[in-house]
């Protein structure tokens, strides 16, 4: 009888030890195979534009991308990981507007009782943005079934490479870059237990994100005004809480399908932006001092659908709506968001699975 070294034993035992099958949330591929992942997302944003009680405008932001992602689990319980997203589409549109005009009053603009401003042209961008590189690792998880573990707690980390690509400035023409271009780092965390046909899980995220330098400012007219500003893209983090429901499993057949009901919070810092980048109207005179956004919170309620298909194809199909909270857009005039701006968000995507 031919003899087994304890490497491959090892390595046999590790793999089969594995049958079980965490939240997506929380999902790892087992050892010593991987996932490839292309994801499709739709965004858009829209709302009311207010100056103190009185409403002045209206925007939207619509927003197509396609992630791709690749992860390996190079050690027990620990996997490496690769996203790439590509912006295919971005659009940022005004399709009511009044005209900013100086208040002597007040030594600041205004949009109060102004002209509207009609046929303005909707701002377009397209690229790739920067590279998230990192490690996630599992400390315990339900899918080693001989550790006798009850949940599965999975930790991330990563960072973003810095890209040519940004939605602030021109890259030909009339049309922007997308993304913000700057690198940044995250973290991540996520539980999940079984409880019969539910998987109950939490996930945490803060994402810091880098300065951008050696940035250009435009006018109205896309002519150059100066370079070699600095901005400074917005940190965010959030919590996701809720519950996958397995509506069919079938280990034997590799099939298996679920709906997941969740609701999230989340906190995005202060950020500077180029000043009339987000306004329809500005004076000419702030064109030349990048814009302070203001802080601001948004809460969030979606559902996913997620199949296995067979033993090496998954699909999936999410929707989230989320109310943002009104904020100040910039700091040089008191133009604030409504409280109807709420962003929809929609995606799908497929999953190989390398096994």
């Amino acid at each position: 009888m031919a003899r087994t070294t304890p490497v491959l034993a090892a390595v046999a035992l590790a793999l089969a030890a594995q049958t079980a099958q965490a939240a997506e949330v929380t999902d790892l591929p087992p050892w010593l195979r991987g996932d490839i992942v292309v994801d499709y997302g739709f965004q858009h944003k829209a709302g009311s534009l207010y100056e103190g009680s009185e409403r002045v405008g209206s925007s939207s932001f619509e927003q197509h991308t396609v992630t791709y992602q690749g992860v390996f689990t190079a050690g027990p319980g620990v996997g490496v990981f690769f996203e790439l997203p590509q912006h295919l589409s971005t659009r940022l549109a005004f399709p009511e507007a009044s005209q900013m005009v100086f208040d002597p009053s007040t030594g600041q603009g205004t949009m109060l009782e102004t002209e509207p401003i009609e046929g303005l042209d909707p701002i377009h961008g397209k690229g790739t943005d920067g590279v998230w590189l990192g490690i996630k690792g599992t400390p315990f998880s339900e899918t080693f079934e001989s550790r006798g573990n009850r949940a599965t707690w999975l930790i991330e980390a990563a960072v973003r490479t810095r890209s040519d690509n940004n939605f602030y400035e021109l890259a030909d023409g009339d049309l922007r870059g997308a993304g913000n271009g700057g690198g940044g780092t995250r973290l991540g965390m996520a539980f999940s237990t079984t409880r019969n046909i539910t998987q109950p899980y939490i996930a945490f995220r803060y994402t810091r994100a880098r300065t951008l330098s050696d940035v250009t400012l435009y006018d109205e007219n896309g002519e150059t005004l100066g370079s070699g500003f600095e901005l400074e893209p917005a940190d965010d983090f959030w919590i996701r809480t809720g519950a996958e429901i397995v509506a069919h499993d079938n280990a034997e057949a590799f099939s298996r399908f679920s709906i997941d009901l969740r609701v999230g919070f989340g906190y995005t810092t202060w950020q500077s932006a180029p000043s009339g980048l987000y306004l329809p109207s500005v004076l000419s005179t702030s064109r030349q001092v990048p814009a302070t956004e203001s802080e601001h919170t948004w809460a969030s309620a979606g559902v996913g659908f997620y199949h296995q298909a067979f033993q090496y194809m998954k699909w999936k199909l999410v929707a989230d709506l989320t109310y943002m909270a009104p904020h100040e857009i910039e700091h040089h005039y008191p133009i604030v968001t409504g409280t109807d701006t709420l962003d929809l968000s929609l995606g799908g995507g497929v999953e190989i699975l390398i096994r």
